[in-house]
């Protein structure tokens, strides 16, 4: 369940091409004031995660946005809260190779 979340993360980072920073895009300062891992897990508590709106801005112009959706559900799923409710790392292969096979994303 851990590794789905950080998984999710790797996914985003890789289709958006830039680095994550969920507490930039939550309370838009440059710099997060307190500390680190207790302003994260409040943010992901209060139901923030990274945005998809990076996604769709960057692949907005592409032929090859079609299999964003799934991507995005993808990360979605990655990303609960509750671990349980996340898939198995086997399950988050599986989804990706369905991602590249149906799109070019």
């Amino acid at each position: 369940p851990g590794d789905a979340f950080a998984y999710g993360v790797l996914v985003w980072e890789t289709l958006t091409g830039q680095a994550p920073d969920l507490l930039k895009a939550v309370y838009g300062a440059e710099k997060f004031r307190g500390p680190l891992l207790a302003g994260l897990l409040k943010a992901l508590a209060d139901g923030h995660r990274l945005p998809m709106k990076t996604l769709d801005d960057k692949w907005a112009d592409s032929s090859e946005s079609a299999g964003l959706s799934r991507w995005k559900q993808l990360m979605a799923d990655c990303w609960q809260l509750e671990p349980s409710m996340r898939p198995s790392l086997i399950d988050e292969l599986d989804d990706s190779f369905g991602c590249i096979v149906d799109s070019s994303v």
